[in-house]
């Protein structure tokens, strides 16, 4: 889960994420992981289990699935991500798993480190990366680096039909 907030005088965005392992009280009361409140109110459940643990008052949201997420940097064009040798290695091993969860998607692995333009599958693959060094931390920042490079390249682009 991540929590944004924009500001729309300045145009910045600060993204905060949630780690899914979060011990917080769920609305009946009791203690369970944050992604519980997702996985048995949908949503709203997640939304009000953050408002009510850490004093938000959060009224709009989008939820997003895997494969939303690589259509729409595919339809944007991909994304230019800088990755670490480890990282590029790791998106390669598991690339193709995540080819079967997002089926018709056409990927080709990635030479090695240093900054490459990801197609969906593959930015989806590397913000899901996890077994390597900074364990959930930076799994999550990576989840914010794509998020980040989807709006500032989406941001910048020309939406108007001919």
């Amino acid at each position: 889960m991540m929590v944004a907030s924009i500001n729309n005088k300045t145009k910045e965005i600060r993204i905060a994420s949630i780690y899914r392992d979060t011990l917080l009280e769920q609305m009946d009361g009791t203690y369970n992981k944050a992604n519980s409140a997702y996985f048995a109110d949908g949503p709203k459940g997640a939304i009000n289990m953050l408002n009510k643990n850490l004093d938000l008052d959060i009224e709009d949201y989008v939820t997003v699935d895997f494969k939303a997420m690589a259509d729409v940097i595919d339809l944007i064009g991909g994304i230019k991500i800088k990755l670490t040798d480890a990282e590029a290695n790791m998106l390669n091993e598991y690339l193709w798993e995540r080819l079967l969860e997002l089926s018709g998607k056409k990927a080709k692995e990635i030479s090695g480190g240093g900054v490459h333009k990801l197609d969906g599958s593959q930015a989806v693959t590397y913000a899901r990366l996890r077994k390597l060094e900074g364990g959930d931390y930076k799994r999550t920042e990576r989840q914010r680096t794509v998020i980040k490079a989807i709006f500032a390249k989406a941001t910048k682009m020309d939406i108007g039909y001919d």
